[in-house]
């Protein structure tokens, strides 16, 4: 599992991972719960994007290929899958919080 949060004093836009996330720009992604912050919605799909992409961060789009999501306030925890074909989704984080 692998730890998620936002630093909106540091990057209003990036989602940080303890660990490396796998995503590429263009993956869908729905937040399973979220803890905290706000800006985002659980069971929502989002895509990420390309800016500011590394392999321990992302930012998310409402729309594939739109601007980044910026964050109101700290997330500081929740569960992010990716989303495939087929609504099936693999578990791609867990706050532990």
């Amino acid at each position: 599992m692998r730890t998620i949060s936002t630093d909106v004093g540091t990057d209003p836009l990036s989602i940080a991972c303890a660990a490396n996330h796998g995503y590429r720009a263009g993956k869908r992604v729905v937040f399973k719960a979220l803890k905290g912050g706000s800006g985002l919605t659980a069971g929502r799909t989002y895509y990420v994007i390309a800016a500011g992409l590394t392999d321990r961060a992302f930012r998310v789009s409402a729309t594939k290929g739109g601007n980044a999501l910026g964050f109101g306030s700290e997330i500081t925890g929740g569960v992010v899958r990716s989303k495939v074909m087929g609504g099936k989704g693999q578990n791609m984080g867990d706050t532990g919080g």
